[in-house]
C-alpha cells in the first residue's frame, strides 16, 4: 500500500502527506485438507513506516485444468491501528493544512475474495495472474481518503523453477 498526494484530483487531498509502501516480515502455516488448504499469517512493519501489524486468515481450494490451475479464495485481513492510522488516517496538522476532518481509524478487519491461475507454459516456467478484491470496513470506508467501498487490484508474475 501506498499513497502518492501528487495523484490525487482533490486540492485537500493533495496537501496530505505521503504515505509510502513497506516490508511487512512475518510467520504463515498452511494446512491443506480434502476441502481446500486454510492458511494464517501473522506480520510486522519491520521499516518503521507505520510500525503497524497485519494478519490473515485464508481459504483456498484448487481445479486443474492442464496446463492452468485455478485457485478460488476467500479470507480476512486484520490491520492494527498504527497501520490503519498511517495508511488511511488524517494527522490534526494534515486537517489544518488541508481542510479535511482529522480521521484516526482503529484496526479493522478487511474481508477479501480472490481467484489465482497458474499457467504451466513449460515444465519450468508458469504465469501467475490473482485478480482480489477487498472490501474496506468502514473505520477505514469512511477516511476522507477514500471514495470507494472495495479496493480492486491485480497480481501478476512469472514463476521460473528449477
Amino acid at each position: 500500500m501506498e499513497f502518492d498526494p501528487d495523484n490525487a484530483r482533490q486540492w485537500a487531498i493533495r496537501q496530505l502527506d505521503t504515505r509510502h509502501s513497506t516490508m511487512m516480515a512475518g510467520v504463515s502455516y498452511q494446512r491443506i485438507t480434502d476441502i481446500g488448504a486454510f492458511r494464517g499469517e501473522f506480520s510486522g512493519d519491520t521499516l518503521n513506516t507505520s510500525n503497524g501489524l497485519m494478519a490473515t486468515l485464508a481459504w483456498a481450494g484448487q481445479i486443474v485444468a492442464e496446463p492452468v490451475t485455478i485457485y478460488p479464495q476467500a479470507g480476512v485481513d486484520w490491520y492494527s491501528d498504527k497501520l490503519a492510522r498511517y495508511y488511511y488516517g488524517i494527522s490534526e496538522r494534515e486537517s489544518a493544512k488541508s481542510g479535511l476532518d482529522a480521521w484516526s481509524p482503529n484496526n479493522a478487519f478487511a474481508p477479501w475474495l480472490a481467484v489465482a491461475a497458474d499457467w504451466k507454459v513449460t515444465d519450468n516456467l508458469h504465469f501467475y495472474l490473482q485478480p482480489r478484491i477487498t472490501f474496506l470496513p468502514s473505520t477505514i470506508r469512511h477516511s476522507p481518503m477514500v471514495d470507494d467501498n472495495v479496493l480492486a487490484d491485480i497480481e501478476s508474475g512469472l514463476v521460473w523453477s528449477f
